[in-house]
């Protein structure tokens, strides 16, 4: 063989370089899109979560239903399914044992929901307490309790239309006692009515109708005017509408409410937010360089990948005896 020298060889090196080389400035956060995350965050948790969890209405017409509005613990809430439960086996067509069963079962389901827990058992949950809730209307159609939770039951599983339905059927029924000359009934079938339009407001609003959801609440205040947290709520849609004016006036009227009440917490949210209003948008700041590549790194999928050539030096090959 000849003893010429062997070609140079080019040693191929590959990097990987993160494309976080690249410069990312996120869109900013105006004061209109903070207030309107805030508002509906609180909307939702006002007319769908918070009364699932027993936090909020406690305006039901009979014991077993003021105990079960009341904010419950945990244990508790396992101690009333098996109290309903054996009632259930006692009498099995009985309108408020099934609402009741329905509502504490709705109660689990949302606990676990709210604490990022198994989602499947969640789910199954609030499937049983549908068919509860579905069960004590069948035995009273016009069981208010029933309606109210169902209806906030199915908003809960994303079943918008059959909560209509619902809903629509609870307002016209709560109609006839709001005139009632009696105090009590004329007083809950309000609270009722409040309630129902709040989650019709909250329905129109997921509809994409911001318009409908104003004009629910606008029938929400006229029924309970002394609720500072229903003007923040209705201020978020004005802001969708980019109404600066009647969504500050509304949170000024929250502050007013909160300030005169002592509800604080709900004077210094609505300053908060009034302050947000006319902020300019805040943006993040530049992104950091990125660390330099180390070379003879493993390329992993959805990296922008390069190739570095290095010149080695030329070797001899040994001489054929």
């Amino acid at each position: 063989m000849s003893n010429r020298p062997m070609k140079n060889k080019k040693k191929v090196v590959v990097e990987d370089q993160d494309e976080t080389d690249v410069e990312y400035r996120p869109p900013g956060r105006t004061g209109k899109d903070i207030i309107v995350q805030v508002g509906v965050t609180m909307l939702i948790i006002a007319f769908i979560l918070a009364p699932m969890l027993g936090l909020l209405f406690s305006d039901s017409t009979e014991p077993a239903q003021q105990q079960a509005q009341q904010q419950q613990p945990a244990d508790d809430v396992e101690e009333q399914l098996k109290k309903y439960s054996e009632e259930l086996g006692k009498d099995p067509n009985n309108a408020v044992t099934l609402a009741n069963l329905g509502y504490y079962t709705t109660q689990k389901a949302g606990r676990l929901q709210m604490m990022g827990e198994d989602e499947t058992q969640a789910k199954t949950l609030m499937a049983q307490a549908e068919g509860y809730l579905r069960k004590s209307l069948e035995k009273d159609p016009s069981y208010g309790f029933a309606q109210s939770e169902l209806a906030r039951n199915l908003l809960a599983q994303d079943k918008h239309d059959e909560a209509k339905t619902f809903l629509e059927q609870g307002l016209k029924d709560v109609e006839k006692n709001l005139s009632s000359d009696d105090v009590k009934l004329s007083s809950e079938a309000k609270a009722r009515k409040a309630e129902l339009l709040g989650m019709a407001a909250f329905m129109e609003y997921k509809a994409g109708s911001v318009d409908g959801a104003i004009a629910k609440m606008n029938e929400v205040i006229a029924l309970t005017p002394g609720n500072p947290e229903l003007y923040q709520r209705r201020a978020s849609f004005f802001m969708e509408k980019n109404d600066k004016a009647s969504a500050k006036k509304d949170l000024a009227t929250m502050v007013d409410i909160g300030q005169k009440t002592g509800n604080q917490q709900a004077a210094m949210i609505g300053q908060m937010m009034l302050e947000q209003i006319d902020k300019p948008p805040v943006t993040a700041s530049p992104a950091a360089p990125a660390a330099p590549a180390t070379p003879g790194a493993i390329v992993t999928p959805g990296k922008v990948t390069t190739i570095k050539v290095t010149p080695t030096p030329a070797s001899k090959a040994p001489a054929t005896p």
